[in-house]
């Protein structure tokens, strides 16, 4: 194949590091910055420790620094680059790795705080890459007194040696720049990814124990025990498992409810018999009981702060949840009476376990006594009809201290119950009043619970195999499956009963939801049969044909290895993937981390530029009710075109229009005197929370020129600013705007400037009709022609923006042809506008060509969905359970043309069905 071959020498990246900091960190090098924030990225000078600096711009200092990062080399870089959406960091490992990187816990609009999840969907790279979140967070102290500010989370990655780019925060957050932290990676010899994970806890008993293998090794050696020591110093002959084969280890018997148990996983290499000792990892059982969350209370009297609902809401507990207070607030006491009675209402009814009760705790205890001391207790299902439990007749007495245990565990012995009733005949003072702290139910789950795939999950696979943690109690599960969630919840749906708790339901189509039920089953208790909840799931839409994951950089699995193209076979303008590595995209990509860049050049020797995935073995597009095939495509906007239909696509780049000069593109045409220009701003993609695209009018194309601009800014999942009036009074002045105060808009809307004289005023519409004026006239001096059109600007000096205007209309003495002029910065070129087609051929050679319907597909800097049904193949006579070549071409099938050049992006193509809408 023609392509250049793979660098393997490092490039020169940015700042080198130092010699004392060069073992793990070799190069650094950032792009896309905030003019505020130039300075060049630091290795730290030593490693990570409480009070190291954070950032190069800043006093912040990292405190409460977890293990985990403690001792790693980290990068100091500028804050002030921490609304740069678009910042990129390329790091340089020596030698395998793990990147960590630290994301304010305020990031995306979240809370804060130690323990807070950021909300990361403004940053679709950390996860993208593969980052996970460790569940560690590391602090901030921003002032360096002492005192910590904010929390971090720390994310995680495993990098081999080379060269890791790194993005930038969620635009427009008020949190902190990312940290970013590395340490040398760990063997790949060591067993490592346990499940559970390390430290887990409410496993169940019969947990198969699971892990990643480690590099070269073909069995391995598994120590299980209820000591950390005892695992940890565990010789081979006291292992429960020696040489397997599986990186998986079903205990011989169930384990034990509540116990903490220690495993360690010793992997063996198979050439040379050398043992890579693994770490010792932990998990927790679940417990026998569970407590009832959802508790009410009620009671025939109560003193002010001091009602029923006190023995109920955790006042007084320690961060324990075990020890109460003495302060009389936190405990319920009667007003008195006759009779002094507490009743406990669940949301639900249980099969209850144990009450714990912390008696009445006051300092007085002992002098007074209110605590109940002779009690009934009574339960029921209905709260009309009360049974009495038996041997539940005395409250033991609290001591009167603060940091007290719970007094008195009541056996309920597994009677179902939804209410509690407690009458306290007498107190432990012979007083008329009585009092409690606390009071806590535990229940026995004997219910199916904790169904997998999750309630409501989507995407679901359609070989998935339902799980569930089962009741306590149960011998048999009768699960009922089906579409009609009314005949799954009545019972009338088809039913199987299992005796594992797993169930592998048939038949199941493509984008359609489920819904599923499992009763527990044991006739020999009573009652014999709990009920369950009715959970649902929705099925995948879509089938993978290719989503392009499993392309490497390696010889035999490129991405042009598979999908041929006019440099294999010089039979189109085509190039898949890119000469150098990486070949294929990794970071214009709909999904997951990779998609197939499609270069195309229509412009010369061919008309058509196709690439062609062919298939060794026919494959079967049919079945489980698929109807549609799938791609999704990304072009890049034009430099600027006039569609067929009047609308008008281009593209800009620039760091801004503002301040006292520009950057971006603008299309003009002349005005004379007094005029107007209005366009519906279509789309504008979000290269930055501040990306700008609207109509102008301008003195000239000079950087400093005076001008009126009325822009509007993107939205989507990264924000948008919504819409500014904006302008330049002087040449060479500062710029000035007044901001739509109202809801905030984003594309599609309407904006409008308009001169009468020497007075410009900007308008926004949703509908072209009604108008809204933001600010007022503004006084601006322009002489003779003035320019007169629309400004495109991406806010971000190296990625560029798309927009598609409609409904350029013009009033005033307007004149001549379509300009385009590159103000401040040079423009790229952009995608000549070519449709887009594909074909599918059978086995019997049979195939059908079908075009996309937008002429201009490879303009949209949008991710576009294509949707084909099936039934446009079949009608045709083509095979779709015998498929065996894909074709994807830019250009006009049926009608070629000379076109132009350019680049499409290819993601997820499947087939299927989607949901139904």
């Amino acid at each position: 194949m023609c392509r250049k071959s793979l660098i393997l020498s490092m490039l020169a990246l940015g700042l080198l590091v130092g010699s004392a900091q060069a073992q793990l960190i070799t190069g650094l090098a950032h792009r896309n910055t905030d003019t505020d924030a130039p300075e060049t990225p630091l290795v730290g000078a030593a490693p990570l420790a409480e009070g190291s600096v954070t950032f190069l711009d800043r006093v912040h200092i990292y405190k409460d620094v977890p293990d985990l990062v403690l001792g790693a080399e980290y990068i100091m870089l500028a804050n002030d680059n921490k609304n740069q959406g678009t910042y990129e960091l390329d790091v340089t490992v020596s030698k395998d790795a793990t990147i960590f990187v630290f994301v304010d816990n305020r990031m995306g609009g979240a809370a804060g705080g130690k323990g807070v999840n950021p909300i990361i969907t403004g940053m679709p790279w950390l996860t993208s890459l593969g980052f996970v979140d460790t569940g560690a967070d590391i602090g901030i102290d921003e002032s360096a007194d002492g005192s910590i500010n904010q929390y971090f989370s720390i994310f995680a990655l495993d990098v081999k040696r080379g060269t890791i780019t790194l993005g930038g925060c969620t635009s427009g957050h008020s949190g902190n720049m990312l940290g970013v932290a590395a340490k040398p990676r760990m063997s790949g010899s060591l067993a490592s990814e346990p499940m559970p994970d390390d430290g887990a806890k409410d496993v169940p008993r019969d947990v198969q124990l699971r892990w990643t293998a480690g590099e070269g090794a073909t069995v391995r050696n598994v120590y299980l025990g209820v000591s950390f020591a005892d695992v940890n110093d565990a010789a081979l002959a006291d292992a429960v498992s020696q040489g397997q084969a599986d990186a998986a280890y079903q205990p011989k018997n169930v384990l034990a409810y509540g116990q903490t148990y220690y495993w360690r996983v010793d992997e063996v290499n198979s050439a040379d018999g050398k043992v890579t000792k693994g770490l010792v990892w932990t998990f927790t059982v679940e417990p026998y009981a569970y407590p009832i969350a959802n508790v009410t209370a009620t009671a025939s009297s109560g003193q002010p702060s001091m009602g029923p609902e006190k023995t109920v809401d955790g006042s007084g507990l320690d961060a324990t949840g075990l020890l109460h207070s003495s302060d009389p607030k936190d405990m319920w006491t009667s007003g008195g009476g006759a009779t002094n009675w507490i009743q406990f209402q669940f949301d639900a009814a249980y099969k209850l376990h144990e009450m714990w009760v912390w008696n009445s705790n006051q300092l007085i205890e002992g002098l007074v006594g209110f605590g109940a001391k002779t009690v009934k207790v009574e339960y029921s299902v209905d709260g009309a009809a009360w049974t009495e439990l038996a041997g539940a007749s005395e409250f033991n007495r609290a001591p009167g201290q603060p940091g007290a245990s719970h007094d008195t565990t009541v056996d309920f012995g597994g009677v179902v119950a939804k209410y509690v009733k407690v009458t306290i005949l007498a107190s432990w003072g012979g007083l008329p009043t009585a009092s409690l702290s606390e009071v806590r139910f535990f229940f026995i789950p004997v219910q199916a619970r904790e169904p997998v795939p999750g309630v409501g999950a989507a995407g679901v696979d359609l070989d998935a195999v339902l799980t569930w943690r089962p009741g306590r109690e149960a011998a048999s599960h009768k699960v009922y499956f089906g579409a009609d969630v009314d005949a799954v919840t009545a019972g009338t749906a088809a039913a199987q009963t299992v005796t594992d708790h797993s169930f592998n339901p048939s038949a199941v189509e493509f984008g359609k939801t489920y819904y599923w039920r499992v009763d527990e089953v044991n006739n020999a208790e009573t009652p014999s049969v709990y009920e369950g909840a009715v959970w649902s799931y929705i099925t995948r839409e879509y089938a993978v044909i290719d989503d392009f994951e499993g392309y490497t950089d390696d010889e035999g699995s490129r991405i042009y290895e598979s999908w041929t193209d006019g440099v294999t076979d010089g039979k189109s303008g085509s190039t898949v993937g890119y000469l150098e590595a990486p070949f294929a995209e990794r970071k214009i990509i709909h999904a997951g981390k990779q998609s197939m860049p499609l270069q195309y050049d229509n412009s010369a020797g061919f008309s058509l530029s196709e690439a062609e995935l062919a298939f060794d073995t026919a494959q079967n597009w049919t079945g489980n009710g698929a109807d549609s095939f799938v791609l999704w495509f990304r072009g890049q906007t034009p430099g600027f075109v006039e569609l067929p239909n009047g609308n008008i696509l281009m593209n800009g780049v620039g760091a801004d229009i503002w301040g006292t000069s520009d950057a971006f593109r603008l299309a003009y045409k002349s005005l004379n005197g007094d005029g107007t220009i209005v366009a519906r701003v279509e789309s504008i993609s979000n290269s930055n929370a501040w990306a700008k695209g609207g109509v102008m009018i301008r003195q000239s194309i000079e950087p400093g020129s005076v001008h009126a601009f009325m822009p509007i800014t993107p939205g989507g999942s990264s924000g948008g600013n919504g819409a500014s009036f904006q302008r330049r009074l002087t040449a060479g002045g500062d710029s000035t705007n007044n901001d739509n105060t109202g809801a905030v808009v984003a594309a599609p809307y309407w904006v409008k400037v308009e001169r009468k004289g020497n007075a410009f005023s900007g308008f926004i519409s949703p509908d072209g009709k009604t108008w809204t004026q933001l600010g007022t006239a503004q006084m601006i001096t322009m002489t003779g022609p003035v320019l007169i059109g629309l400004a495109l600007c991406s806010h971000d000096a190296a990625v560029p923006t798309g927009a598609e205007f409609s409904n350029v209309a013009m009033t005033g003495n307007v004149t001549g042809a379509w300009q385009v002029a590159e103000i401040g910065v040079a423009q790229p070129a952009g995608n000549s506008v070519e449709g887009l087609y594909l074909s599918v051929k059978d086995s019997a050679g049979k195939t059908k060509v079908v075009q996309h319907p937008n002429a201009a597909a490879t303009g949209s800097m949008s991710w576009q969905e294509w949707k084909i049904p099936l039934s446009e193949f079949t009608s045709a006579g083509v095979k779709m359970n015998a498929v065996k070549s894909l074709v994807i071409g830019v250009g006009n099938k049926a009608a070629p043309v000379k076109g132009g050049v350019g680049t499409v992006y290819i993601d997820d193509i499947g087939f299927g069905r989607p949901i139904a809408k």
